[in-house]
């Protein structure tokens, strides 16, 4: 490797040089990303500039932010925080056959346990075709397609079957074969979609000012207050009856010891027990903390869930028309600052496991122990191993991280509830709120 030597850390295009830029950058990028350029190490990250915009596009400041592929498992701390993130838009690739791919169901059905909202908006599938694939597929009967629109057609449909069982419906799929299509028609359609996301936030700010108009509109109407009064009683009588959690029996460890059996190699998982649980291809920490999201979706989001449908009946009685914009901006509210609580809740969970877990050195060493034997034994025994061990550990030992965690879920709810009385809290009027415009 000859690593004394592989200090550098940046390279450009020479002037000088005969070939092509983009040639020059496919092959520099290759030579680097391979760990064959003499003088720069393998890289954990590379961040390629060029001076034209990647999608030709001018409206937007665009990054492109090219993942670690799939080659193992999708449950990855760096491909699901994109999920979070309300500037990004998830593109998920995979081939025409196995579309859409075990990895891409995956994220999406993590993403959804998560209580990640908008998953379909902010979210695309680009189905790569190779050539001639489209015109392999066949009708129910049996028949050839005509071309290879209808190939692409019919296995859309499949596609949206297939998803619908997630949960997911109309999210946008876009095919491309590199060989044969123009790309031209693809990123004009994720330019769009970027388009459209951020159009919703334009929106919400829009309703909020029509909101406040409203209701200083109708403030000095005696009528309009008194159905605030009404809609005001009827929320606050919800949340009285609804600040206890209701929890239930729902393991944190479940998508860990998920993963662990379905990891496909056993050196991963042995990588990972020699690390304390730190491996990026099964890193416990980060199941961990999904799980502990996945119980406060359960226990929390059931409560919001509750609380949306008495909003809803509101805003359908005509006789409480009035209230409509504020009672849709309570629920905008709400789920700002439940998306925040779910990802608090991760990072805590995630947190108050490792600090207890990381070191418990003896049952690491067990772990460890069990990779002599049980590699010898067919079947993927090691995997079984491990996998028990870790359920039975974390069922029966940290009871300090397992407090903590309904510590933290019960705060939350604290802090949502206290959220929903500051919408509501009466400042010296009838009817629980005051409007102030700067």
């Amino acid at each position: 490797m000859a690593l004394p030597r592989r200090s550098r850390r940046d390279m450009w295009y020479p002037e000088d040089t005969t070939h092509p830029p983009m040639h020059w950058l496919q092959q520099a990028f290759a030579d680097v990303n391979n760990g064959r350029h003499p003088e720069i190490t393998l890289p954990a990250c590379i961040e390629v500039i060029v001076p034209e915009p990647v999608f030709a596009n001018q409206r937007l400041p665009l990054k492109l932010i090219d993942t670690k592929g799939v080659d193992q498992t999708a449950e990855r701390e760096d491909l699901e925080c994109h999920f979070d993130d309300p500037r990004t838009l998830v593109v998920l690739c995979s081939r025409f056959f196995d579309s859409p791919d075990i990895a891409s169901q995956t994220l999406i059905q993590r993403a959804r346990e998560a209580g990640v909202r908008d998953i379909e908006v902010k979210t695309a599938l680009l189905v790569l075709a190779r050539p001639d694939e489209a015109l392999a597929v066949k009708h129910d009967g049996g028949g050839n397609v005509e071309d290879e629109t209808e190939g692409y057609e019919l296995k859309k449909d499949q596609i949206d079957l297939r998803l619908s069982s997630l949960g997911v419906s109309g999210l946008p799929v876009h095919f491309f074969n590199a060989k044969e299509n123009d790309p031209e028609p693809v990123r004009n359609a994720l330019v769009e979609q970027i388009v459209a996301y951020r159009s919703r936030y334009c929106g919400q700010i829009e309703e909020l000012s029509r909101t406040v108009d409203h209701l200083i509109k109708y403030q000095e109407d005696v009528t309009s207050r008194l159905v605030f009064e009404q809609v005001s009683q009827r929320l606050a009588t919800w949340i009285n009856k609804h600040r206890e959690i209701d929890w239930h029996d729902m393991p944190v460890q479940t998508p860990l010891v998920k993963a662990i059996g379905g990891t496909r190699y056993a050196a991963t998982v042995r990588a990972s027990v020699r690390r304390q649980g730190q491996w990026p291809n099964l890193d416990y920490y980060h199941h961990l903390a999904h799980g502990t999201r996945r119980v406060a979706v359960k226990v929390i989001g059931g409560k919001i869930d509750q609380f949306k449908i008495v909003i809803q009946n509101l805003i359908d009685d005509d006789e409480l028309s009035a209230a409509r914009e504020f009672l849709n901006r309570v629920v905008h509210s709400l789920d700002v600052n439940v998306d925040s609580a779910y990802r608090t809740l991760q990072l805590a969970g995630q947190k108050a496991y490792k600090d207890e877990m990381e070191n418990d050195q003896h049952f690491w060493h067990e772990c460890e122990g069990r990779w002599g034997a049980a590699r010898l034994v067919p079947g993927g025994k090691y995997w079984d191993e491990i996998r028990d061990m870790t359920d039975v550990q974390l069922q029966s030992s940290y009871p300090n991280a397992h407090q903590l965690l309904k510590e933290m879920i019960g705060k939350e709810w604290d802090r949502l509830i206290g959220v929903l009385n500051g919408m509501l809290k009466e400042k010296g009027t009838e009817v629980g709120f005051t409007v102030k415009r700067k």
